[in-house]
């Protein structure tokens, strides 16, 4: 908490098996598209997610829609 850039924090060799930079939020309430731009803000060449939580709640990842068209074709 309080670090700026990405939130999970992959080593280089992740880093080209794993395209996606990550924003993690666990609140109550959120501003979905502010939690967007911080991603992108932070996602340099990779693919900006946002994975979203509060309590009593299973995680949902936030994916630009060309990244999820890409996945469900392939």
């Amino acid at each position: 908490m309080g670090m700026t850039g990405e939130d999970i924090i992959l080593s280089p060799h992740a880093r080209k098996s794993i395209p996606y930079s990550f924003e993690c939020k666990n609140v109550e309430r959120l501003n979905v598209w502010q939690a967007i731009e911080q991603a992108k803000t932070n996602c340099d060449d990779r693919v900006p997610i946002v994975i979203i939580k509060r309590n009593r709640t299973d995680p949902y990842a936030v994916i630009p829609v060309e990244e999820f068209i890409r996945l469900i074709k392939d």
